[in-house]
């Protein structure tokens, strides 16, 4: 598949032209969003997007035809005005506009209306009426015309360039809806594991953070009156009875722990708090 962000490559076939925003190999140059990958990402348009500006441009300051190259093209155009003559501004086939390394379709870029109709001048006065007052008469001789024949086959290259690239289209669906449930799959994914960060974060945040003081201190009270009263409670239980339980040796080393502990917490609460 062609890269979501790959510059498209529109280019007028059928005819040279002269334009400010055609190059000498009939592409066009001048519109700005596709003046490189980057700048199209940025301008967030769609191919769609892109077609519609360079041809409402065209519109606006039709291009100068140097020469026609199409025999299509060239049977449709009156003797008087095949040369150095500005186009219609009607906008070309979508079949035209390519993008970076497809096949260009040849389809002609626009249809000139003639500004003459050599059949319609050999009827007479009274064939002419006669045309003009009977609609069923008129539609029959006009599908005979040479002009009429050009523009339907004109407007059937629209269909059928559009029908080309609808295919086209339609064959990457299955493609784009796999891509487009990785992207959902990949989307969960990362915003479980942002979540899971965030709370890593929050947590090393606290625990590297400076102790509170006030904190420290009702802490260290708290743990100095529990090693305190595990002590006492040790001597009280000892000498009620239960010096079956344990020598005299043993209940000193271990009323001797609890008494140090209660010591050392003692020590670090004065010094915490006269500091």
């Amino acid at each position: 598949m062609t890269s979501a962000n790959a510059v498209p490559r529109m280019t007028l076939i059928g005819a040279q032209l002269s334009h400010a925003w055609i190059d000498g190999n009939s592409r066009v140059t001048g519109y700005d969003n596709i003046y490189s990958e980057a700048v199209w990402a940025a301008s967030q348009s769609t191919l769609g997007d892109a077609v519609n500006e360079v041809v409402r441009h065209l519109q606006l300051d039709p291009p100068m035809v140097l020469a026609i190259t199409d025999v299509n093209l060239q049977n449709m155009q009156p003797k008087q005005t095949q040369q150095h003559q500005p186009m219609h501004p009607h906008p070309p086939a979508y079949g035209q506009v390519q993008e970076k390394e497809e096949k260009e379709e040849e389809l002609p870029f626009d249809f000139v209306v003639p500004d003459s109709f050599p059949t319609l001048d050999t009827l007479s006065k009274a064939d002419m009426a006669h045309l003009l007052n009977s609609t069923i008469d008129l539609e029959e001789y006009a599908q005979n015309l040479p002009t009429k024949v050009s523009a339907l086959e004109f407007q059937q290259s629209f269909t059928d360039g559009n029908a080309e690239i609808a295919k086209a289209t339609l064959e990457h669906e299955a493609e784009l809806q796999e891509l487009e449930q990785e992207v959902r799959k990949l989307a969960a994914d990362c915003t479980g594991k942002l979540a899971a960060y965030k709370e890593l974060e929050a947590l090393k945040t606290k625990l590297t953070q400076p102790a509170d003081m006030k904190d420290v201190r009702r802490k260290l009270r708290i743990a100095k009156k529990q090693a305190m009263e595990e002590s006492d409670e040790l001597a009280m239980t000892w000498g009620d009875g239960d010096n079956d339980r344990m020598s005299v040796d043993d209940f000193v080393a271990e009323f001797l722990d609890q008494r140090i502990v209660f010591h050392e917490r003692s020590a670090k609460l004065e010094l915490l708090t006269h500091s």
